[in-house]
């Protein structure tokens, strides 16, 4: 009788389904892994991207000097100029080296101080010859009076108090990327090394690349989307943005696009190497 007793019981037993323990159910440790690494990477991708367009001096002085940057503002300033009797003086030249003066101010945090010297020589000579036709000699004072003049109207286009705020926000920007790159590509850098070691780096790499190359392509859409409501008053400025603007949404694609091709050659190869070892 015991034993029927023990033997019903221990059949019971086998068919009441189990409880799963506490904690038991606990989601895979890739899963939080991958969210700090795709974080990580979009914030060293938003780094780099950054620093390759607005915060490169270089890449500010190639964008920003362009033939139809440099002749947008060359008309504008002679525009500038044509109030005080003064047309065509600021040549193609003298813009291209005031923009590359310019950039290289605010990039390096310097006073801004434009040397418009040659602009000002030719409208010292342009009063100088005008009148020396009729035999006047133009008194030192007059032509001091012009390049001044000429000075006044430039800077009142170019040397703006916006354009000193963004020397400002400049540094800032600077310094926090270069933080965010260091501590992002760390983090990347960490998690990659650790994914080898669990023999999952092919997962981990497909999964960054192709996640936060999207994202990135994402942010890259939005800006595009939004750059035509930037817009200001003047022409000069809306020219600048245009180039800056322009220079940064094609980065962005490329970069999005290194991105995701890493992670869709990291999904290609584990698949290959699955595939050889279960051939």
């Amino acid at each position: 009788m015991t034993t029927e007793l023990s033997r019903e019981a221990l059949r019971r037993q086998r068919s009441t389904p189990r409880m799963p323990q506490p904690g038991a159910s606990k989601r895979p440790k890739h899963v939080g892994l991958h969210l700090v690494a795709v974080l990580a990477a979009v914030f060293f991708l938003g780094s780099w991207w950054a620093q390759q367009t607005v915060l490169s001096e270089q890449t500010a002085k190639t964008t920003l000097t362009t033939p139809t940057v440099v002749a947008t503002v060359q008309s504008e300033l002679n525009s500038g100029l044509t109030q005080y009797g003064l047309t065509n003086l600021i040549t193609a030249t003298d813009t291209k080296a005031v923009l590359r003066q310019l950039i290289t101010e605010v990039y390096q945090d310097q006073p801004l101080a434009l040397d418009l010297s040659a602009v000002t020589e030719r409208a010292s000579r342009r009063a100088d010859n005008a009148l020396s036709v009729y035999g006047v000699q133009v008194p030192t004072e007059l032509t001091a009076g012009v390049a001044g003049t000429v000075n006044t109207a430039v800077n009142a286009q170019l040397n703006t108090s916006e354009l000193k705020t963004v020397q400002q926000n400049l540094q800032v920007a600077k310094q926090v990327a270069s933080v965010t790159l260091v501590v992002s590509g760390l983090l990347v850098v960490l998690g990659t090394v650790r994914e080898f070691f669990n023999h999952a780096l092919g997962r981990y790499l497909a999964v960054v690349g192709l996640v936060s190359g999207s994202l990135l392509w994402l942010l890259t859409w939005l800006l595009q989307s939004q750059a035509a409501t930037f817009n200001f008053s003047a022409a000069i400025a809306n020219s600048l943005m245009t180039a800056v603007v322009n220079q940064v949404v094609t980065t962005g694609w490329q970069l999005g696009g290194w991105a995701v091709g890493l992670g869709a050659l990291a999904l290609v190869g584990r698949w290959l190497w699955r595939l050889w070892r279960h051939r």
